[in-house]
C-alpha cells in the first residue's frame, strides 16, 4: 500500500514540481497552512480521519466551495437521503404509531449522524479530490507554470457558482419538501385513525361480553365500566362514547382528522349466544383518504 503510494507520488511528480507544490497552487496561500499538513499526513500513513468543521456544519457549501460538484450537488444529498432510509424507517415500521412521538429525535440523531461523518471524512474526501485533479494536470502535456496555472484556476474563488447552486439546491429542497411534508402529514393523519381503531377493541370486547352477560345492549361507556376519555386510548383519541344508536362512535384528536369520528356500528340482529357481534365502519366527518377501505 505505501509502495503503491510512493508511485503514485512519483507520478504526479514527474513534471519537476512536487507534490506540495502542486497542493499549494489548487489549495491557494490563504488554506495551504490548514490543508497541507494534514494532506501530507494522509499521504504518509493513509490516515482517513481528521476534523473539519466547516464540512461538519455547512457540509455542501463548503463542497462547492473547494469545487467538489458532484458531492455537493449528488452524493450528498444521496447519502442523507440513504442515511435517512437506513436508520428511520425501519424504526419507523418496529414503533409503528407509536413513531410519531419519537420523529423529532430520530430526525436529530440522522442530522448528527450525517454532521459527524462529513466531519471526520471531509478532508480525506477534499484531499482525493485534489489527487485526482493533480494527477489529471499530469496528463495535460502543460509545463510547469502551465500546470500551476491550471490548478490554481481549478481551485479558484467560485463564489457565483456556489450562489446559483446554493438557490438550485433550494428550490429542489422546496420542490421535495413540498411533496414529501404532506405525504407524511397524511401518513401521521391515517396513524391518528388507526389508532383511534385499536383503540376501540377493547370497547368492543366489553360491548359483547355485556350483551352476553345481561342480555340487553350498553347505553353508555360506564355500563361497560370504561371510560370516555382516557390517557390508554392514545393521544389521537379524544373520546370514545356509546352512541344513540348503540354505535361506538371514536372522535379523533390532532391534524386534519381533528374531532371528526369514526362509527362502529354493531349488527342489528345480534344474537347474544351465538357467534360475535358483526360491526360495519362509517364515517362522515373524517376524510376518506385517511380511513381504511372498510370504513369507507
Amino acid at each position: 500500500m505505501h509502495g503503491a503510494s510512493c508511485n503514485d507520488q512519483q507520478a504526479m511528480e514527474d513534471h519537476g514540481l512536487s507534490l506540495k507544490t502542486l497542493y499549494e497552487a489548487f489549495i491557494g496561500p490563504r488554506k495551504a497552512g490548514y490543508y497541507l499538513p494534514i494532506f501530507e499526513r494522509f499521504d504518509r500513513d493513509g490516515s482517513l480521519l481528521s476534523w473539519n468543521w466547516p464540512a461538519a456544519l455547512i457540509t455542501q457549501l463548503w463542497m462547492l466551495r473547494r469545487g467538489m460538484f458532484l458531492w455537493g450537488l449528488v452524493l450528498y444529498p444521496l447519502f442523507g437521503f440513504l442515511a435517512t432510509l437506513l436508520l428511520v424507517l425501519p424504526v419507523a415500521f418496529m414503533l409503528g404509531d407509536d413513531f410519531e412521538s419519537w420523529a423529532d429525535s430520530f430526525a436529530l440523531v440522522v442530522t448528527l449522524v450525517l454532521v459527524i461523518v462529513t466531519g471526520l471524512l471531509g478532508n480525506r474526501i477534499f484531499h482525493r479530490h485534489v489527487r485526482a485533479l493533480i494527477a489529471k494536470s499530469g496528463g495535460l502535456g502543460l509545463s510547469d507554470a502551465g500546470r500551476k496555472e491550471w490548478l490554481a484556476r481549478k481551485g479558484s474563488n467560485r463564489t457565483g457558482f456556489i450562489i446559483i447552486a446554493i438557490l438550485l439546491l433550494a428550490g429542489v429542497a422546496g420542490i421535495i419538501a413540498g411533496i414529501t411534508i404532506p405525504a407524511y402529514a397524511d401518513y401521521l393523519d391515517r396513524a391518528r385513525v388507526h389508532e383511534g381503531l385499536v383503540a376501540a377493541e377493547q370497547v368492543k370486547a366489553a360491548y359483547a361480553g355485556h350483551l352476553a352477560e345481561t342480555g340487553e345492549w350498553p347505553l353508555s361507556m360506564a355500563e361497560l365500566g370504561l371510560a370516555e376519555e382516557s390517557a390508554a386510548y392514545g393521544e389521537a383519541v379524544s373520546s370514545i362514547t356509546i352512541g344513540p344508536e348503540l354505535e361506538i362512535r371514536i372522535t379523533l384528536r390532532g391534524g386534519k382528522v381533528d374531532g371528526g369520528s369514526i362509527v362502529l356500528i354493531p349488527s342489528a340482529d345480534a344474537d347474544t349466544e351465538d357467534g360475535p357481534i358483526e360491526w360495519s365502519c362509517r364515517t362522515q366527518t373524517v376524510p376518506i383518504r385517511y380511513v381504511p377501505a372498510a370504513c369507507r
